[in-house]
């Protein structure tokens, strides 16, 4: 707090009794009137007092002029705004509502207008020139630039009213990466010059950027995705290995094994105790025939056939070995429930060879980003330090966005916005039902990236800005926009791989391949170990 001293003017004397900071307020005493003047007069006596008060870079200082009685006692208060905006500076009564409490208490309040009365002055935007008129949202209109529509025009509308400003509004660019590694672009040249306020477009927040810009609250946050063709899957699928992971496998690898063993040692136990009696003695059922020996050969295949639940041409007379021979035919057998149902989900349902980032980094994709986009290349170029990718930054121009990724040799990926890129391809004459049938997407991470309205740095607007976006945010005006554009401007494709049950796919011949392949295989086998034996049997 400290005084200031006396100033004398035409009208009066007045004695500022002091300051104070946040907020800045000057208590003016007016020492001879009884009451307050009229509101006219109290405004030219500020502009006397005060005539030099417009740099405040939008922050306002609030003076409360005071009219005491004969006893100095408060008789009535009047609280004035001084405020500049844009080199114009604004005297403005602010209007206490007061309330008495029980205990004596006061309360006043009111309302300050630096935050919502520019006085009818115009805020100029640079805006962009689109490609595609069909994407503008800035037309002449009597020879007047004019906003048409859109999330950015809906945001400049709601301003315009909320901040009692006008729009005015010139062509503009993007910001551009210069090549001496700093920022440039006719818009960063207008709104440094002073010739621009704001920008209609917002721009992705990187700390590069924010070097030499000032960003606002941002607007938007979206992801980054990968537009690509899915590769084609394997026209073999693989039905006989991967219904069952390697820990069923192993066990039941260990199964055959154990069951082969209990054979092994029953034989060598029945021989043992039997002297020369064999394992099997088949004349209880075919008279007194003479027990056929059971080959090492033999015991194998018959291990295998118990497990796959085939039974084999000789039955074991052993009690224990009868009951390894059922227990390994009833673990078969739930083997067997579990399987068909692994190879009926894997039959009936497709998955994508590519479900995230890595998937691509793993099958050798190319990643690419459009010529023109200064923070993808700064993404890609990250990746490609971080993953070690074998390549460099590959830029491609607009007419060659789509269609290169539909070369597929070597595969690509291409780093945009979803919003982007599907606007690209209608401007580029593709229809949104190639778009979903052709190419798929991934997110890059599940770390959003924001976008923000950007201002020249120390630029005088910031605060009030800011605040009305935060007032938007607080009131869902923001939200409700931002679903407006993604219905508008989003290609909803339909997960192909998400069918309902009356679209699944049914099977082909490709997908049994691998399973064909195994009777394919072994019945040349058998013929050659047929023709083998007849060889033999001849020459014997």
């Amino acid at each position: 707090m400290s005084y200031l001293p006396q100033i004398s003017t035409e009208f009066e004397k007045y004695k500022i009794l002091w300051k104070i900071r946040k907020p800045i307020i000057f208590f003016v005493l007016l020492g001879i009137r009884q009451h307050l003047p009229n509101v006219s007069f109290q405004h030219s006596i500020l502009r006397r007092l005060f005539p030099n008060t417009t740099n405040f870079k939008l922050n306002s200082d609030i003076y409360a002029i005071f009219a005491p009685s004969v006893l100095s006692s408060l008789r009535k208060i009047s609280i004035w705004e001084i405020y500049s905006v844009k080199s114009n500076k604004f005297y403005s009564r602010i209007r206490i509502s007061h309330q008495l409490y029980p205990e004596g208490l006061i309360w006043m309040d009111g309302r300050v207008d630096r935050r919502t009365n520019f006085g009818g002055l115009g805020l100029t935007i640079s805006a962009r020139m689109e490609l595609d008129p069909a994407w503008s949202i800035v037309a002449p209109v009597n020879g007047k630039l004019t906003l048409l529509g859109g999330t950015a025009a809906y945001f400049y509308w709601d301003l315009e009213k909320s901040l009692n400003c006008t729009l005015d509004i010139i062509w503009g660019q993007n910001l551009l990466l210069l090549k001496n590694n700093t920022l440039g672009g006719k818009t960063l040249v207008q709104l440094n010059s002073g010739i621009a306020d704001v920008p209609l477009s917002m721009a992705l927040v990187d700390e590069f950027r924010a070097r030499g810009v000032t960003f606002l609250q941002p607007t938007s946050v979206t992801f980054v995705y990968l537009f690509f063709q899915q590769p084609s899957q394997n026209s073999m699928r693989n039905i006989i290995i991967v219904p069952l992971k390697g820990e069923v496998w192993v066990c039941l690898v260990s199964v055959w094994v154990l069951i082969l063993i209990a054979i092994k040692i029953g034989i060598y136990l029945q021989k043992w105790t039997t002297s020369q009696k064999v394992l099997f003695n088949p004349a209880g059922n075919h008279g007194n025939a003479e027990s056929p020996k059971f080959s090492q050969t033999s015991i194998g295949l018959w291990t295998i056939a118990a497990s796959c639940q085939k039974s084999w041409n000789y039955s074991p007379e052993s009690i224990p070995l009868q009951i390894i021979f059922l227990s390994g035919l009833f673990c078969s057998f739930v083997v067997h429930v579990a399987y068909t149902g692994a190879i009926l989900s894997t039959l009936s349902v497709s998955y994508p060879p590519v479900q995230d980032f890595m998937d691509l980094v793993n099958q050798k994709f190319t990643f690419t980003v459009y010529i023109k986009s200064d923070p993808f290349q700064q993404i890609l170029k990250h990746l490609i330090s971080v993953h070690n990718l074998p390549q460099e930054i590959i830029k491609v121009d607009l007419p060659s966005e789509i269609s290169h990724l539909l070369e597929g040799d070597p595969p690509k990926a291409f780093l945009s916005y979803e919003d982007v890129f599907y606007r690209t391809a209608l401007y580029l004459n593709y229809t949104k039902a190639f778009v979903c049938q052709s190419l798929a997407k991934v997110e890059l991470s599940r770390v959003p990236y924001k976008s923000a309205i950007f201002l020249r740095k120390g630029s005088p607007l910031t605060e009030t800005l800011n605040y009305k976006i935060v007032q938007r945010k607080e009131r869902g005006i923001n939200s409700r926009h931002v679903r407006r554009y993604e219905k508008e401007h989003l290609i909803q494709c339909k997960d192909p791989f998400k069918r309902r049950k009356s679209q699944r796919e049914p099977v082909a011949l490709r997908h049994l391949v691998s399973a064909f392949m195994i009777i394919i295989t072994g019945y040349p086998v058998t013929l050659l170990l047929l023709l083998v034996e007849v060889i033999g049997f001849k020459v014997d």
